[in-house]
């Protein structure tokens, strides 16, 4: 008799230790998943600010160096198809352009904002001598379209880049968050 109840003891302790195990692993791996979930949060918080506004832009910049590179070839184009295909892609790249200020301007600060309204005239500066330039170039005048370009074209260009490199600079002083940056908003998601 005696011996049955101590073994039946013994069951009963191992049972209880083997709960005791799954219930702390199911709370660690409760811990976890908020931990993920908050890290996870924060991840998103980096991609959609300061990620998303350097990838913009990135994209600005690119998108108006084919802009200049179209209105290149532009001068360069004898043929009328061929002229006419220039002026599209350029029209496409300013609306483009547009496109990525709108969005950028959604997501920035306002020393960011006052870099764009500089940017944003200086773009619009930039468009309306490419369109002098494409007048120059649909009469065939190749030398006036080069000069302007080459001239104002040119230091609109550079002008509209400014504030485009600044912004750029600003974004780099304030990166997005690193590795350590997300252990350390894991570690205060535990804390909580």
């Amino acid at each position: 008799g005696k011996g049955r109840i101590v073994r039946l003891t013994i069951k009963v302790k191992l049972a209880v230790t083997f709960a005791v195990v799954v219930a702390m692993s199911a709370g660690g791996m409760f811990l976890a998943i908020e931990d993920l979930s908050s890290l996870d949060e924060s991840f998103n918080a980096a991609m959609d600010g300061p990620v998303k506004r350097i990838s913009l832009v990135e994209q600005i910049k690119q998108t108006s160096l084919e802009v200049a590179r179209d209105e290149k070839n532009l001068i360069l184009s004898t043929q009328d198809a061929d002229i006419e295909k220039y002026i599209a892609a350029i029209e496409g790249g300013a609306t483009k352009v547009r496109d990525l200020e709108s969005q950028l301007r959604a997501l920035s600060d306002e020393k960011g904002l006052q870099l764009i309204d500089t940017f944003s005239a200086d773009w619009e500066n930039y468009v309306k001598l490419d369109e002098q330039v494409q007048g120059y170039a649909k009469l065939n005048s190749d030398v006036n379209a080069r000069l302007l370009a080459q001239n104002d074209g040119t230091a609109a260009y550079v002008a509209m880049i400014e504030p485009l490199r600044q912004l750029q600079d600003q974004l780099a002083k304030n990166p997005a968050p690193t590795g350590a940056d997300m252990q350390a908003l894991t570690a205060v998601g535990r804390l909580e």
